[in-house]
């Protein structure tokens, strides 16, 4: 072999080595998951979201259909030993439904847009505490800050470097204070790495979990104390850009059962309800 063909082959081996050690995962590396913690870091996504339920009550059966549609910023506010601090905000935020008691409705949330809800967790995402949330305009009565359907963009990473296949479990209790009352939300979910793969443009974590939310609570409405209980059994598939330490795309699907007991008239509110989001990275 001569010295050209030998310089040759080498350049061969070490771009051969080179693209190897660009991923982790080809190496059969596990992948330690971060937020990123860079203070200023914004990005921003584009949301989208449809919904159907049915409500039985005293005066009949009421059906609902919902979509959504919008622009929203993720920004990283604070960092310290222990935590990190987002800033979750609609900058457009388009909704429409129809009611078939009350008919059409539809908003541009023009007194929600800019405001950010400000979400505080562990650098993994865990134990999340939504710490303004009571100085956000409601969406309406009993329903909180728009801001709140962003929480699902700070998904709980695992605690350990992880490979292809492996799970995690993610226990979440969060406690949202609104002008009606004071609802607790649980989830239990269980994500799976399910594989490498690039979204608009970067290499990304394939995320999967499926678990189960319970939203209790006692509100105030119409003057009269309403006991909730919704229980929401969820997929989700998310895409992390593991170098970058944020989330590309999450796509969710659902599904839920409503209990709301109203004591002073002795009667109940049931139903049922279907819902779709996705949020995805504009560049």
């Amino acid at each position: 072999m001569n010295s050209r063909m030998r310089f040759t082959l080498g350049i061969v081996i070490i771009l051969a080595v080179a693209m190897l050690g660009f991923s982790p995962q080809a190496q059969g590396q596990a992948i330690k998951m971060e937020y990123n913690k860079e203070i200023g870091k914004t990005v921003k996504y584009k949301t989208g979201g449809s919904g159907e339920s049915t409500m039985d009550h005293p005066m009949g059966t009421m059906d609902v259909t919902q979509e959504s549609e919008g622009e929203a910023l993720f920004k990283v506010s604070a960092t310290d030993a222990n935590s990190i601090t987002f800033e979750l905000s609609f900058t457009k935020l388009t909704t429409s439904g129809e009611n078939s008691m009350v008919g059409s409705q539809s908003s541009e949330n023009e007194e929600s847009l800019n405001k950010p809800l400000i979400l505080k967790t562990g650098h993994r995402g865990q134990d999340p505490d939504l710490t303004n949330i009571k100085d956000l305009p409601e969406s309406g009565e009993g329903q909180g800050p728009v801001a709140v359907g962003l929480v699902g963009l700070v998904i709980e990473l695992a605690a350990n470097p992880v490979n292809v296949n492996d799970t995690w479990p993610s226990k979440q209790e969060l406690a949202i204070e609104l002008s009606s009352g004071t609802v607790n939300v649980e989830s239990d979910y269980t994500y799976t790495f399910a594989g490498l793969e690039t979204k608009a443009g970067f290499e990304c974590m394939k995320i999967t979990g499926k678990g189960t939310t319970k939203t209790t609570g006692t509100m105030n409405a119409q003057g009269m104390d309403m006991d909730l209980d919704v229980t929401e059994q969820g997929e989700v598939t998310a895409y992390f850009a593991y170098k970058e330490g944020f989330f590309v795309e999450i796509n969710g699907t659902s599904s839920s059962e409503t209990v709301i007991d109203i004591p002073a008239a002795g009667a109940s509110i049931t139903g049922t309800g279907t819902s779709k989001n996705s949020i995805t990275i504009v560049k």
